[in-house]
């Protein structure tokens, strides 16, 4: 777990998110506020789909009316295309675990909503950033120290 993560805030400009990422060699940034608290991330995904080529919705067509069948993707998409700042970019609301959760259970996180990185929270405060690398390290560390039961917590 990278402790005490860099972070960004809701202004902070998409070209400077996407520095931050490269400084820190991290696939994401907590978005917070002044006192913190997390409010979103923004990962390499989120950026790299700025560029990606728009998909267009696909419609239904019932009595001579096209109805957009996604519609709500078409439109995210638009949002993040034309982001110019970390909260128009970021995903609010991201999962989270804490930093006594068992790494098994931030694994799962992470592998069921397809998270890398995954904010850490302690009393609504971003402690840390857990990233895939993170629980990969920790598998070797284990195999290293075979010998007695090793420490799973994050």
């Amino acid at each position: 777990m990278t402790i005490a993560p860099a972070t960004v805030g809701e202004s902070t400009p998409v070209v400077e998110v996407a520095r931050q990422l490269l400084a820190h060699q991290l696939p994401g940034l907590p978005v917070v506020d002044p006192q913190g608290r997390l409010l979103g991330m923004v990962t390499e995904e989120d950026l790299i789909m700025r560029n990606a080529n728009l998909r267009l919705p696909h419609f239904l067509t019932i009595l001579d009316a096209l109805i957009p069948t996604d519609a709500h993707e078409f439109d995210e998409e638009v949002r993040r295309m034309l982001a110019t700042s970390a909260a128009e970019v970021m995903t609010s609301r991201p999962p989270i675990v804490s930093p006594d959760d068992d790494v098994a259970d931030a694994a799962t996180l992470m592998v069921e909503h397809h998270l890398n990185p995954v904010p850490v929270v302690d009393n609504e405060r971003v402690v840390g950033l857990l990233t895939r690398r993170d629980i990969v390290r920790l598998m070797l560390r284990e195999e290293d120290a075979a010998a007695g039961v090793a420490d799973t917590r994050i």
